[in-house]
């Protein structure tokens, strides 16, 4: 190709006052690269014509220019395409739709249109492969596949035209390619691109939530069928047609980039800067509807920082204040959410079915450094996190927000958190973890299957039962000095065998175990049937009320990771947390309280009907 100097066309004046200025950040180039681009516009050297749209000779001169650049309409659809996009915007509002539209110089691809704007998922030869995989796909460490080499060329085009009648409005850019590029030679085939019937029946199957496997093998069994309408009649593996319709495992990643952004999430932007895009009013990017939802935002400045979402939507907060104020409070955290090192706390309610309820998500990375995920949390954080809950659900009828009881696991860290949030609270203790607990620690001592090991064990499942259910303290600790004292009258026995007396120390030890640990009048006011009672009083519901375990959590985890979550990932992988954030707000929540509320009129309506048929009856 054959450069076009900026002498071959004159400028035309400026014809808009306000002049947009070029993303060039969203070109990969290398620092180099940046470095040179920056300083032409500092210089205002870069090429700049606008055009009026109703002079006819000034638009026949920019179709002639678009068309020695290759980037008339037919030139960008070709195979041989050798500009790719790098970034487009539309216009918004009433009147003529007008987009700019940022091309990138590379040899030997197709575009690809899509319904939400036109891409190029492909590798330029126009920067360096290293930039792309570091800002693009990071974890894609594989060879270059551009057809040409890398020679540093620096050309790039952005072109604003209207959408309907394509009316150039401006062409903006650096049109001289180096030296070079003009010598390039290709060294490698160029890649086919898949068809756009592929990909629209592709992303089709995602929304309705099959895996990529399903894809495929939808794919194979549609042409073997010649399913596509634009395939009937054609063979599939027309070797001078300019695409392809099988899909490949290289394709997957294309094709998840394709049904991400098509849900509103673009991934060749990095997680954190989708974040903050989101949530800026003045990014062209801005969502209001997430801004609306995040009551939190902080972002990740050093590795000693970190990142920090808490998101509660308008409905969750009507239901915190419904089945939590003077109520009680669920609190859990998981991790393994999200791709990267970070946790989620949930705050829950129960409502009047019983059924836990989402109050807000709790969504913050583990500082750096960090080898443990699931322990990179303090009283701090959580602390934090609750005051900002609080002080969001804020003030009705001049009270406050606040749970009377709530119920966690045996972490010490959520349960000095909430007392330093609400300092009159009563904390309970999922029976769930406390068993746990006392299993796992009776397990290590206890082991072998003897008669004597089983007869143990048994009396001390039985000592379990009976803390749990007991009313109060002293009775309690009897129990557990009563079976301390018989383990040791047969320690005591000269008739007992080595085994049964070591058997019978270790039982003892378990018993020490308990007492130290667990036997505190607080600590056991929390787990036991009396603290249950206490907090039933408290609340002023029946006892059966008072929720004994965090499985409404656990089980809410379990279907957030294994239902919402699972079939949006990639190949098995877990979301970025960007893709994690907006699904929840969009999706998740919605879907949860839409369910709910789907639930309630069915629950009122066999109410209605049972009434309608006592009356008729009587």
């Amino acid at each position: 190709m054959t450069s076009l100097q900026l002498t071959d066309i004159p400028p035309h004046p400026v014809l808009h006052k306000k002049q947009a200025v070029v993303p060039i950040k969203q070109l990969f180039l290398n620092k180099t690269q940046l470095s040179q681009i920056e300083s032409i516009y500092r210089d205002k050297k870069e090429y700049i014509v606008e055009y009026s749209e109703s002079n006819a000779h000034h638009q026949q001169e920019a179709s002639q220019v678009l068309q020695d650049l290759l980037l008339d309409r037919p030139s960008r659809e070709s195979l041989d395409s050798r500009w790719t996009i790098r970034w487009s915007t539309k216009s918004k509002g009433k009147g003529k739709k007008w987009q700019r539209t940022l091309f990138q110089w590379y040899v030997g691809s197709k575009t690809i249109w899509t319904c939400i704007r036109p891409l190029t998922i492909i590798s330029k030869c126009g920067y360096d492969e290293r930039v792309r995989q570091e800002r693009d796909a990071p974890a894609n460490t594989g060879e270059r596949q551009v057809p040409y080499d890398f020679t540093e060329c620096m050309a790039h085009v952005e072109v604003s035209e209207y959408v309907d009648s394509r009316v150039v409005r401006r062409i903006v850019g650096m049109l001289e390619h180096n030296e070079k590029c003009e010598a390039a030679k290709m060294v490698r085939l160029p890649s086919v691109p898949l068809h756009e019937d592929v990909y629209e029946m592709a992303l089709a199957q995602l929304n309705e939530g099959a895996s990529m496997a399903a894809v495929q093998a939808r794919n194979q069994q549609m042409l073997a069928e010649r399913a596509y309408l634009s395939l009937q009649g054609q063979s599939p593996f027309n070797k001078s047609a300019n695409c392809r319709y099988n899909i490949d495992t290289k394709d997957f990643q294309t094709i998840y980039r394709k049904f991400t952004r098509s849900r509103g999430v673009d991934i060749t932007m990095k997680p954190e800067q989708n974040l903050d895009n989101w949530l800026n009013e003045s990014s062209p990017f801005y969502k209001p509807e997430l801004k609306s939802a995040i009551f939190k935002y902080a972002p990740r400045f050093d590795s000693g920082s970190r990142l920090v979402v808490c998101i509660a939507t308008s409905d969750m907060d009507e239901a915190a204040w419904k089945y939590t104020h003077k109520k009680q409070l669920l609190l859990d955290g998981t991790f393994g959410v999200v791709s990267s090192r970070m946790l989620l706390f949930i705050p829950m309610g129960v409502d009047e079915n019983s059924k836990g309820l989402p109050l807000a998500f709790f969504l913050f990375s583990a500082p750096g450094g960090t080898k443990a995920t699931h322990g990179a949390y303090d009283t701090t954080i959580i602390r934090d996190l609750l005051t900002r809950w609080r002080d969001h659900l804020g003030v009705r009828n001049r009270e406050a927000f606040e749970p009377y009881v709530a119920i966690t696991d045996c972490d010490t860290r959520e349960r000095s958190a909430l007392l330093a949030v609400w300092p009159s609270i009563w904390l309970l203790l999922c029976k769930f973890h406390l068993r746990q607990c006392w299993t796992s620690k009776r397990k290590s001592l206890l082991k072998g299957t003897t008669f004597w090991k089983e007869h143990v064990q048994r009396c001390i499942l039985n000592l379990e039962q009976r803390l749990l259910e007991s009313d109060t303290h002293d009775i309690a600790v009897q129990s557990i000095a009563h079976e301390t004292s018989y383990l040791q009258s047969t320690i005591n026995d000269a008739s007992t065998s080595a085994d049964m007396k070591n058997l019978s120390r270790k039982a003892i030890t378990y018993l020490e175990y308990l007492s130290a640990q667990w036997m505190h009048v607080d600590m056991w006011t929390s787990w036991s049937q009396k603290g249950r009672s206490l907090a039933s009083v408290r609340i002023g519901v029946p006892l059966e009320s008072i929720v004994p375990t965090t499985n409404h959590l656990e089980s809410f985890n379990f279907v957030l990771k294994h239902k919402f979550i699972n079939q949006r990932k990639h190949s098995g992988q877990r979301l970025r947390f960007d893709i994690f954030i907006h699904l929840l707000v969009k999706e998740i929540i919605p879907e949860v309280y839409y369910r709910r509320y789907v639930y309630r009129m069915a629950a009122r309506a066999f109410l209605r009907e049972l009434r309608r048929r006592g009356l008729g009856e009587s």
